[in-house]
This record gives C-alpha cells, structure tokens and sequence, in this order.
C-alpha cells in the first residue's frame, strides 16, 4: 500500500504536535472504519448502551453514503479525485 501510485502525488500535512497524515481520503480506510462502527455498534447494544448505538448507527449511516457515492480516493476537501492508472501484467 505505500508504494501504491495513488499516493504519488499526495502531500503530508500536519494535524497536532507529532501527528501527521496525507492530504487525501481513502476509500478502502473508509470502508474499514465502516466494518469499525458496526462491530462497535453491535457491542454497545450487547451492552445496553442505547445512547452509543444511536451515536454509531448516525456514524454508519453517514459513512455509508460517502463511501457509495465515491468510487475512488480524494482529496480533503471532497473536491478532487485521486485517480490511479493501473498496468497490465504481461
């Protein structure tokens, strides 16, 4: 995944003291933090914890929608897709 040629052009940025990230969303990390939220949502109910699984359904719900509305990886303001040109393999 790090040398994918999607990130070719990436930037790094800054978020707070020691915490850096790249200038782009990517949808397979969306996707994964999706399956995140379900599995939480489904112990919080295990607990009883309503007020969690309200807050994680709202999160899911959410994320769901952007993922399928998106079919590839872009940039932070949601107005640039990060585009990758795949090879044949001979």
């Amino acid at each position: 995944m790090d040398n994918a040629i999607r990130f070719d052009n990436s930037k790094i940025i800054y978020n707070a003291d020691g915490a850096y990230s790249l200038d782009q969303e990517s949808l397979d990390l969306n996707a994964y933090l999706y399956a995140e939220k379900l599995y939480l949502s489904t112990l919080a109910s295990a607990l009883h914890k309503t007020e969690d699984v309200n807050f994680f359904e709202k999160e899911i719900k959410n994320l769901k929608k952007c993922i399928q509305s998106h079919f590839y990886d872009t940039n932070l303001e949601d107005n640039k897709f990060i585009k990758g040109e795949g090879k044949s393999i001979r």
